[in-house]
């Protein structure tokens, strides 16, 4: 994981999305998941707003692959899950998918860019956190 820190309006946003553009430009095989708003995240009201931004974010970055739906995670919307369990869900299906994609020898590497994240949060508790 890298980090980029600096005052507000040093352009760390900009820095990031640039250099997420560059690197799609050189790698066919990634795509980029966006996380505008970390502290916004972790302030939604309860676990399933916050289950459903992530959601949002990954279904963006994967927008241009007609391949992936809701249909390819496994979920049987018929069922009732808890949260964690569709999280580790929704986690296991992308990667799945991730692993079914081949292009050019590699298969499909999501790379997620989370604006305004500070180090000592930590974005595997977020889902246990009680905000």
């Amino acid at each position: 994981m890298h980090y980029i820190s600096g005052c507000s309006g040093a352009g760390k946003g900009y820095l990031m999305r640039e250099t997420a553009w560059r690197t799609l430009g050189k790698c066919d095989n990634a795509r980029i998941v966006y996380i505008p708003d970390f502290i916004g995240w972790t302030k939604c009201q309860n676990n399933n707003e916050r289950l459903l931004y992530f959601y949002k974010a990954v279904m963006i970055g994967l927008a241009d692959d007609e391949d992936f739906t809701f249909d390819k995670l496994g979920i049987d919307s018929e069922d009732s899950y808890t949260v964690d369990e569709l999280m580790e869900m929704i986690i296991d299906g992308i990667a799945e998918y991730c692993k079914t994609i081949v292009i050019e020898g590699k298969p499909l590497r999501l790379l997620f860019c989370i604006n305004n994240y500070k180090k000592t949060d930590d974005i595997i508790d977020l889902f246990s956190n009680p905000y």
